[in-house]
């Protein structure tokens, strides 16, 4: 419970110290144009979240079944298993990567700031319309080169047991056009969801071959969730190469 507490504690002290870095920030934004400024949000982004990580203890395993160049308009697609698995995707999938989030996330301050900053798309799920809305924001920001992250899954399942994918998630990506990365997160409910405090344990971040975007468009959103939960459930299935063993 210690840790759990100096955790957090950094966490606040962490995000409080970052605050000079929104100056630069702004100005890349202004005189640097879309590109320099989401280059620059991913290494200060990725830093943080890498750093976060290491402070917790988290022994990080990436594999890479392909080195695939990323096309401009990506979605990457996730297994959801805890909290961490956003740490993993912002640290370590090669592209500044937003995501979908609760509205009253945006109440937070520093957090929601850097949010911001990484253009995620804040959605409150008991107004309808917002909620389409706020899609609607997302596709448009995929469109103009900004990774998103979705969990078809819609919820944590907190242990490697994949929940099934949604067919309706795949919506956002066949609206942007965009191509998919699929990504397997393996371990990450151990750090936290397991025993309620941080614990250290390795983790694996399998990053899969890219889905081209033609192929995206042409299947139903139906086939393509199930060709997304099989590839990304795969290595789950191989105990051998698992932070278990």
């Amino acid at each position: 419970m210690l840790r759990t507490l100096a955790f957090f504690m950094y966490l606040v002290i962490l995000m409080m110290l970052t605050i000079p870095l929104f100056l630069p920030l702004a100005l890349v934004s202004v005189f640097g144009g879309r590109a320099a400024s989401q280059d620059f949000s991913r290494i200060l982004t990725g830093a943080w979240a890498r750093h976060l990580l290491w402070v917790g203890g988290v022994r990080v395993d990436v594999e890479w079944k392909a080195r695939d160049r990323l096309e401009e308009v990506l979605c990457v697609v996730s297994n959801h298993q805890g909290d961490a698995d956003i740490l993993l995707a912002v640290g370590y999938v090669p592209r500044l990567v937003g995501f979908i989030a609760k509205k009253e996330l945006k109440k937070l301050p520093i957090i929601s700031w850097w949010m911001t900053a990484m253009h995620c798309v804040f959605l409150e799920r008991t107004n309808a319309r917002q909620a389409i809305s706020a899609l609607t924001h997302a596709a448009s920001r995929m469109r103009l080169g900004q990774a998103m992250i979705i969990f078809p899954e819609g919820t944590r399942s907190r242990s490697r047991r994949m929940r099934p994918f949604r067919p309706g998630a795949m919506k956002l990506p066949q609206d942007a056009g965009a191509a998919i990365l699929p990504v397997t997160m393996d371990g990450t409910y151990r750090l936290f969801e397991e025993t309620g405090r941080i614990t250290p344990r390795p983790v694996r971040i399998v990053l899969h071959p890219v889905v081209p975007a033609e192929t995206v468009r042409r299947l139903t959103r139906r086939e393509l969730a199930e060709m997304l939960e099989e590839r990304i459930a795969s290595p789950l299935r191989d105990d051998d190469s698992s932070p278990h063993s």
